[in-house]
């Protein structure tokens, strides 16, 4: 029940990403998917803490159309159906993401003990 209540309360607050993208179906598919969101983790069985969304077939040149369009109608047809993960698990399926593409990296960071988070691409 804990969980439910986060995860509403999470929804219910307006993104900073809808607030600056009026026109994006993406905050409505974050909503939607957080609020179905399975609490244990897919991977191991702890408490999750993220929702893992595969991006087959996502570039450069289609990443604006995703976010127009959300991930529901864009990335989800052609990948496997996204899973809720613990933060330990989110981490290693981020590296194994990046070593298949043969991405070098010196450091996946997520968040410590229970603490919910989000992953975001970022570079040094």
């Amino acid at each position: 029940m804990e969980f439910e209540n986060k995860i509403q309360k999470l929804c219910l607050k307006q993104s900073v990403f809808s607030k600056f993208f009026k026109e994006s179906k993406m905050d409505k598919d974050v909503r939607a998917y957080l609020l179905r969101m399975d609490p244990i983790c897919q991977d191991c069985g702890s408490r999750a803490n993220f929702l893992w969304i595969e991006s087959t077939g996502l570039t450069e040149h289609n990443f604006g159309n995703v976010l127009k369009k959300g991930f529901s109608e864009t990335l989800l047809p052609r990948n496997p159906k996204p899973v809720s993960l613990c933060g330990k698990c989110c981490v290693r399926h981020i590296a194994k993401a990046l070593e298949a593409r043969d991405i070098t990296y010196l450091e996946v960071s997520g968040p410590r003990g229970e603490e919910d988070g989000f992953v975001v691409p970022m570079a040094f």
